[in-house]
């Protein structure tokens, strides 16, 4: 069994900890990937049924804006997108990649973490780089 943290396990733990620790922390989460689970169980119906609405739902969000590939979260304070990934075992796909590369073309700053740990020091990083 894996007992590494999923990433949203590390993400929702460095939001707290900014939200907690540094008041109200402007960090914002960008969600791409929410979708309806499956009910433990389900028939093999029910499931063409919630995979029909995740579809639909993807079309909404891409029409509104979703970009693929987009990171998780953003600190406009820092420009700072950053990408969380679980601490073992987390890729970045060819998709994000790509997006990465776009948002720093145009001037961001995008940081892949490995864990909350590994976000909270970059971004502690570039707010002391900020202060000089």
């Amino acid at each position: 069994m894996n007992n590494t943290p999923k990433e949203r396990t590390e993400q929702e733990g460095l939001v707290r900890f900014l939200r907690l620790h540094r008041g109200q922390y402007f960090i914002h989460s960008i969600e791409n990937s929410l979708h309806i689970p499956y009910p433990t169980d389900c028939s093999a119906a029910i499931k063409r049924e919630i995979n029909r609405i995740n579809a639909a739902l993807t079309l909404i969000r891409i029409a509104m804006g979703q970009i693929n590939g987009m990171p998780d979260l953003f600190v406009p304070s820092l420009n700072l997108y950053i990408e969380m990934k679980r601490i073992k075992g987390g890729v970045v796909s060819a998709v994000q990649k790509e997006c990465h590369e776009g948002l720093r073309s145009q001037g961001a700053k995008v940081y892949v973490a490995y864990g909350f740990l590994n976000a909270l020091r970059e971004i502690e990083r570039l707010e002391k780089e900020n202060e000089t």
